[in-house]
C-alpha cells in the first residue's frame, strides 16, 4: 500500500514538474519573440561560462583572446597593451550542437536603432544572441544576464561599472561625440567592453553600416540638371561655431538655404516640417549640401555625409579628418585647408561645371567598401555577443588582469 502511494505521488510530481518547465519555456519563448533560449536548463545557461562568475577556461581550450599565442607568450605580453585590436573571437567550446547562449541587457535608452530591445539574432553557429531591456527581464532570468550595456552619456565616469562582483560584464555604449561628452574618453577604464563609433572601440559601430552601403551602391545616377544653385544646410543643434562657419560662407558669396530648425543670418529659410523620410528628397533639389558635424572628434562621421551622397549633391564636409575612411574615394569636398573664399569658389565652380561634378559622382559606378566597414562585418548585436562569450571564457585572474590593464591604459 505504501509503495503504491509512493508511486502515485512520484507520478503526480513528475506531471507537475513537466508542466511547470513547459510553462517556463513558454514564457521564455514569448519573451524572446518565439526564439527559444531554453533559459531554464542549467546546462544550456552555463555553457560558455564554466562557473557562476563566468571566468574559467579548460586547459584543453585555447583562449579566444589572442588565440594564436601560447599561454606563456600571452602572459609575457603586457596587459596594458591590450586594446580593441585584441581578437574577441567565439570560444572553441561554443559549437553548433552546444551553442553559447548570451543575454545582454540594456540598462538605459541608447539613441540608435542598433540598440533595439528584445532582438534575437541568428549570428553564427555556436552563438545564440539576445538583447533586451533590463527592466523587462523576468526575475527567473536576472541571474542569467551575461552583460549589461550602459549609455555612456549617463554612466561614462562611474566607478561602479566594472565592480559588478562578477555577476555580469559591462558594456559602455554611445553614438555621441567624445567632444560633446568628454567623459566618454575614459570608457575603457570603467567598462569591460566599449561599443562606440570609434574604429578602435572593442565593438565598433560607426554610423555607416552595410545597409547604408547597399543604399549608396544602388543609388540612381546623379545629375546637376534642375538643381537649385545653392547649398542646403540642415541642423537642429545650433552650435555657435558651426553657425558662424555657415554665416562666413554666406558673407563670402555662397547662397545657403536652411532646411532645419537652425537658421543663419543671410540664409533663405526653407524648413522641412517632417524631416524623417523627406530629407534625401529635399536635398536632391540642391546642387550642394553642407554636411557639417556638430563636433570634430576622431571617427565621428554621422549620417550627414551619407545623406549628401545619396541625394547626389556636392557634399561639403566639415568634421573629422578621418572622414576618408568612411566615404567613397574622391566623393566629397572637405573644408580642411581652405579659407572661406577658396571654399566658396570651389563649390560654385563645381556646380557650374558638369565635368567637375561628374568627378565627385564617379564612385557610383564602383564597388563601395571603405576601410571603416572592415571591422564591422556582421550585426553589432552579434559582435557584442561574440565579445561577451570570449570574456566569459576567461578565468577570474585573466579577467582581473585585463581590467587592470584597461584602467592603466592611456585615454
Amino acid at each position: 500500500m505504501f509503495v503504491s502511494l509512493l508511486l502515485v505521488t512520484l507520478v503526480v510530481y513528475h506531471v507537475w514538474l513537466d508542466g511547470h518547465v513547459s510553462q517556463l519555456e513558454q514564457n521564455a519563448s514569448t519573451f524572446f519573440e518565439g526564439k527559444s533560449l531554453l533559459v531554464e536548463m542549467e546546462s544550456n545557461l552555463t555553457h560558455g561560462r564554466k562557473e557562476t562568475t563566468h571566468r574559467k577556461i579548460e586547459k584543453s581550450e585555447a583562449s579566444p583572446i589572442n588565440s594564436k599565442k601560447t599561454r606563456s607568450q600571452s602572459e609575457s605580453t603586457s596587459t596594458s597593451k591590450q586594446n580593441a585590436s585584441e581578437a574577441l573571437q567565439l570560444p572553441p567550446n561554443c559549437i553548433t550542437d552546444q551553442p553559447c547562449h548570451i543575454l545582454i541587457a540594456v540598462s538605459s535608452f541608447i539613441a540608435n536603432e542598433r540598440f533595439r530591445y528584445d532582438d534575437w539574432k541568428d549570428c553564427e553557429p555556436g552563438l545564440d544572441c539576445h538583447w533586451c531591456d533590463q527592466e523587462e527581464v523576468p526575475d527567473y532570468l536576472k541571474d542569467k544576464i551575461d552583460a549589461v550595456a550602459y549609455h555612456l552619456v549617463l554612466k561614462a565616469s562611474t566607478s561602479e561599472a566594472m565592480s559588478s562582483n562578477g555577476k555580469f560584464l559591462t558594456i559602455g555604449a554611445s553614438m555621441e561625440s567624445n567632444v560633446n561628452f568628454p567623459s566618454q574618453k575614459n570608457a575603457k577604464h570603467n567598462f569591460d567592453l566599449t561599443m562606440t563609433y570609434e574604429l578602435d572601440s572593442d565593438i565598433p559601430i560607426p554610423y555607416l553600416n552595410f545597409g547604408d552601403q547597399v543604399k549608396l551602391e544602388h543609388n540612381a545616377t546623379a545629375s546637376l540638371s534642375r538643381r537649385i544653385r545653392a547649398a542646403a544646410y540642415v541642423a537642429s543643434n545650433c552650435k555657435k561655431e558651426r553657425q558662424d562657419f555657415v554665416a562666413n560662407l554666406i558673407k563670402h558669396g555662397l547662397p545657403v538655404h536652411t532646411l532645419g530648425t537652425c537658421s543663419v543670418e543671410g540664409a533663405q529659410k526653407n524648413r522641412i516640417r517632417k524631416m524623417a523620410g523627406q530629407k534625401i528628397e529635399a536635398l536632391s533639389k540642391y546642387a550642394a549640401y553642407l554636411a557639417f558635424e556638430n563636433s570634430d572628434a576622431k571617427d565621428y562621421v554621422t549620417e550627414k555625409v551619407y545623406d549628401g551622397l545619396r541625394a547626389g549633391t556636392i557634399t561639403v564636409y566639415r568634421g573629422t579628418t578621418s572622414v576618408h575612411k568612411f566615404v567613397p574615394e574622391n566623393s566629397i569636398i572637405t573644408t580642411n585647408g581652405l579659407d572661406f573664399s577658396e571654399l566658396v569658389q570651389r563649390i560654385k565652380e563645381t556646380w557650374s561645371d558638369e565635368a567637375r561634378y561628374a568627378e565627385l559622382q564617379a564612385w557610383r559606378s564602383k564597388p563601395f567598401y571603405p576601410p571603416a566597414l572592415k571591422p564591422t562585418k556582421g550585426h553589432s548585436h552579434c559582435r557584442a555577443c561574440r565579445a561577451v562569450a570570449a570574456l566569459n571564457s576567461l578565468s577570474k585572474e585573466e579577467l582581473w588582469k585585463r581590467r587592470e590593464g584597461r584602467k592603466a591604459a592611456p585615454t
